[in-house]
């Protein structure tokens, strides 16, 4: 459980119960973590499943929410729990539940960060562009590498941060605070700033950081990639370079993440559609 995990804004008993009245509608419950991405793991879920009836999903309010009620109703095989992988693989005691389902990457803004999807988002707002101009402008692949290898660094400290319970934010943070100004690029001495923070914590707890500790971490995070790096701070850089290399500025992040979802053929999300398919015995 880590510190930025939500806090609901609403009684999780409300956030669930609106489930009850949507029981004669639904073949199967989803339950997701976050109440902010309700329509977008709609529309993903519907794609991914769509010979099963979905009228509405529902979001609980955070991981642990999640987490407790998948719990609470683990006998219950209507019942999917979907939630973000974060660093769950890679902290001790993450909760292993028949009916809860971690995604494979790090969370569901990874899944949109496709070449495809970004030059089709691109072309819909510049479409007298060439496309082959666009993919040479967005350089993608180049980008996506440099940006998840920049942030590698950073993923190891919020990661020992973690680990130690240390209490400061982490991923919650956002990535704007660590980048040049007015750029998608990392900068370092912020991420060295944030490091002193996380070192002055732990000597404040009477904890001794030692190199063995940055060091494993960062070794943990190698290859950077999907699965341990945030989507959500790839694609709020994403947002920055299409503004500056594109010219593209009236789209908000959260509106760039639904517009490019309507462009993904998420296949890369086929293995947690057959590992509830499996639970659910519909293969």
């Amino acid at each position: 459980m880590t510190p930025e995990e939500s806090i609901p804004t609403r009684s999780s008993g409300y956030l669930y119960a609106q489930s009850i009245f949507y029981e004669q509608f639904n073949d199967i419950e989803f339950f997701v973590e976050d109440v902010d991405q309700e329509n977008l793991y709609f529309a993903i879920l519907k794609r991914l499943f769509p010979k099963i009836t979905i009228a509405k999903i529902f979001p609980l309010g955070g991981k642990p929410m999640a987490i407790a009620h998948a719990v609470a109703h683990s006998q219950n095989r209507k019942a999917i729990y979907i939630v973000d992988k974060d660093f769950t693989d890679l902290l001790p005691n993450t909760r292993q539940l028949p009916n809860l389902f971690y995604l494979d990457w790090f969370c569901i803004e990874n899944y949109v960060l496709q070449e495809e999807p970004v030059v089709r988002f691109v072309m819909s707002e510049k479409p007298k562009a060439k496309e082959a101009n666009v993919r040479k402008l967005l350089a993608f692949a180049a980008f996506l590498a440099q940006s998840m290898s920049e942030l590698q660094p950073l993923f190891a400290l919020f990661l020992l941060a973690q680990r130690h319970n240390l209490g400061v934010k982490t991923t919650g943070t956002g990535v704007r605070k660590f980048c040049e100004k007015g750029t998608w690029t990392i900068s370092k001495q912020r991420v060295n700033a944030y490091e002193q923070q996380i070192r002055t914590v732990a000597s404040g707890k009477g904890l001794t950081l030692k190199p063995e500790a940055f060091n494993r971490a960062k070794a943990d995070l190698t290859p950077p990639s999907h699965r341990n790096i945030s989507g959500k701070f790839l694609l709020d850089l994403l947002s920055v370079r299409l503004a500056m290399v594109c010219g593209i500025r009236s789209v908000s992040t959260d509106s760039l993440l639904y517009r490019l979802a309507e462009y993904c053929d998420f296949q890369n999300l086929h293995s947690l559609r057959d590992r509830i398919a499996k639970y659910l015995g519909t293969v």
